[in-house]
């Protein structure tokens, strides 16, 4: 979790950071390296665990992306239309190819809140009251790493098949946050820890673990 937390922190503000101080003198480098560093937030945004960091910090870093980019197009006036030396186009083709990757995540990741081609069983939400965020759901593995246990060709997963299908939710205050402090021990330091949970559908209770 540490290091998700740190990537999802400073990948976002390297990248911004590199638009307000390093954009390239050619135009075709200024626009590709807005383009790309616009696609990899949002590919940020949607496969992203926003615990903590809360859910509106990929808001802010849109915010940050458009002041980043109105600074380096006034500190960094281009010089040519096309870069003059390899370097220069090697850039070019460095930040198209991550372009092109980070594009497919995002949107195939946008495929993950419709159900899939399959039967599916239709369910209320099964928490009352509060703000609640799901932080792991969906029907594609890019927003649900649950769906990763379906691989039989890891061992380790066969433990956690039953979760495969599993959302993870948690219930956030006013600031977007769901603890006291950014991933505490104790269960009784999450907002969510001992809410009510409602059958999300008709039937008989079978068995429950504590």
């Amino acid at each position: 979790m540490t290091i998700l937390i740190l990537i999802q922190i400073l990948f976002p503000l390297v990248l911004i950071g590199w638009l307000a101080f390093l954009q390239p003198r050619n135009l075709l480098g200024m626009g590709v390296q807005a383009l790309v560093t616009a696609i990899a937030l949002v590919a940020i945004a949607r496969m992203g665990i926003w615990v903590f960091p809360p859910w509106w910090t990929p808001y802010l870093y849109g915010v940050l992306f458009l002041l980043a980019l109105g600074l380096g197009v006034t500190k960094h006036q281009p010089k040519h239309r096309m870069p003059l030396s390899w370097p220069g186009w090697v850039m070019v083709v460095g930040c198209v190819a991550f372009g092109v990757y980070v594009g497919n995540e995002a949107v195939r990741s946008w495929a993950g809140p419709f159900p899939a081609a399959a039967s599916a069983v239709d369910l209320t939400f099964p928490l009352r009251g509060g703000h609640f965020l799901i932080v792991n759901g969906g029907s594609n593995i890019r927003i649900n790493a649950h769906l990763k246990t379906l691989d039989e060709s890891v061992p380790r997963f066969q433990a956690y098949r039953g979760q495969s299908y599993g959302t993870d939710i948690i219930q956030v205050n006013r600031w977007g946050l769901r603890s006291r402090g950014i991933s505490p021990k104790q269960p009784g330091a999450y907002l969510i820890y001992g809410a009510p949970v409602f059958a999300p559908c008709a039937g008989q209770v079978v068995q429950a673990i504590a």
